[in-house]
């Protein structure tokens, strides 16, 4: 069975959360996760790619 996760991002750098580690722990659960950079006045896709 495969299990997916999904969330999304906006303004994170900018605001200080540790996307980084929260998107790691999501790892060892699911076999696929999916990120979605909102629109973000801190350019959290650059830091993500």
């Amino acid at each position: 069975m495969l299990v997916s996760g999904f969330t999304f991002l906006c303004n994170t750098s900018l605001l200080g959360y540790p996307f980084i580690e929260s998107i790691k722990s999501l790892l060892p659960v699911y076999n696929k996760v999916d990120i979605a950079p909102g629109k973000s006045e801190a350019k959290t896709e650059n830091t993500i790619l």
